[in-house]
């Protein structure tokens, strides 16, 4: 809202891409699901040059979204149960030692969380689809990730938690990656 929609496509678009970037780096297969009208020409030109395949998003919140992808992970056996990773398209501190760390800790932990300094969280990682992660929680909030922690305690679910990350949310964190861009 403080630089306007085409800044701010820009700069999501920006995020996308480096995201993309370290998944494949990382040598994890990554789809991209939106909310928007996928056969738009301009998304099969973005997603052509990000070599990721494009998923529609489910309706509803931000927790049925995230649950319908990890469902529809393309490792699954078309139940949905295999492990999926789900990361944000505005975690700007993501890199490959970490997405690598949250697959190492996946092989013996049910839930691997990368919560992020504002509350919320930049990555969620399952063995499998967990309904209770989703359900009940209030999204966009600094208390994300605690629900999330006490959603897994009641299903009976470890967490292993990664080392605290940070999103980007405003002008503030996006100069924050912009200025770690420039020291890559």
């Amino acid at each position: 809202r403080h630089i306007g929609e085409p800044q701010a496509l820009r700069a999501h678009l920006q995020l996308l891409q480096y995201n993309a970037f370290i998944a494949r780096a990382a040598g994890m297969t990554f789809e991209l699901h939106i909310a928007g009208d996928k056969s738009s020409p301009w998304f099969r030109r973005f997603t052509r040059r990000l070599a990721v395949p494009l998923r529609q998003q489910v309706s509803g919140d931000i927790g049925e979204r995230m649950l319908f992808a990890s469902r529809r992970n393309p490792g699954t056996d078309g139940v949905g149960n295999s492990a999926s990773i789900i990361i944000g398209s505005d975690c700007g501190d993501l890199s490959v030692d970490y997405l690598m760390q949250a697959a190492t800790q996946l092989q013996d932990a049910p839930v691997v969380l990368g919560a992020a300094e504002d509350g919320g969280y930049v990555l969620i990682g399952q063995q499998q689809p967990f309904d209770s992660l989703f359900c009940g929680i209030d999204w966009g909030t600094d208390s994300v990730a605690r629900c999330t922690r006490e959603r897994a305690a009641q299903s009976g679910l470890a967490v292993t938690e990664l080392p605290l990350q940070w999103d980007v949310d405003g002008v503030a964190d996006w100069r924050r990656w912009q200025r770690q861009m420039d020291d890559r």
